[in-house]
């Protein structure tokens, strides 16, 4: 449809050029502008050539596809609207040779409404987040902290430095208990396995 008047088009491989016929433009005032470059034409017309050196804007509205697409203007009936090459070119339009049918994609703009609903989605996402994260925030603070008791001989005995073991009551996070735990599990092993080789020495010797 054009200004909401409905209008043959085709579509045609072997055009290069969008073709507008000079009686769709009289008909609905469309303006018209000066060709850059005026050709002559023949093979749309039986009158001879004809001199082509005015274009035109059509706004085509194809159910919830509109376009506006630069014409030549030219005296013709066989139809309204001729889409050429250059059409398919700018569209990336695939055409199916079996189904004789035409498919493209094009991106339809947002009205101020949807702007404005997507803008309140993303703000509500954003708020979700900022939310979140003030929960486990809030769950890491109501966390109670956990005490170890270690003594200083031990810690010296497994020739390990801490910094922060300057008292006998120290603060440590879950993980670094179990690290200590673990080394302080095996130095007592490695001074049960040494008290048990010192025994079976002394055994044999005897």
């Amino acid at each position: 449809m054009v200004k909401g008047n409905c209008c043959s088009f085709i579509i045609d491989d072997d055009n290069s050029v969008n073709v507008a016929s000079l009686r769709l433009v009289e008909k609905l005032c469309l303006p018209t502008i000066p060709h850059p470059k005026s050709y002559r034409l023949q093979c749309l017309n039986e009158k001879g050539k004809m001199i082509i050196n005015k274009q035109v804007l059509i706004k085509l509205t194809l159910y919830k596809y509109k376009d506006g697409i630069l014409c030549n203007v030219v005296p013709t009936e066989v139809t309204y609207i001729l889409l050429g090459r250059s059409w398919k070119f700018d569209r990336q339009v695939t055409h199916n040779g079996v189904t004789n049918k035409f498919s493209f994609v094009t991106l339809k703009p947002f009205s101020p409404n949807d702007v404005l609903e997507d803008q309140i989605k993303m703000k509500k996402n954003e708020m979700k987040k900022i939310e979140k994260l003030e929960r486990i925030e809030k769950e890491k603070k109501k966390i109670k902290p956990v005490y170890l008791q270690l003594l200083k001989e031990c810690l010296t005995s497994l020739k390990i430095s801490f910094k922060r073991c300057l008292k006998d009551c120290h603060l440590f996070k879950e993980s670094t208990i179990k690290l200590i735990l673990c080394q302080v599990l095996l130095c007592l092993t490695i001074r049960h396995t040494g008290k048990i080789w010192r025994s079976l020495r002394r055994f044999k010797n005897k």
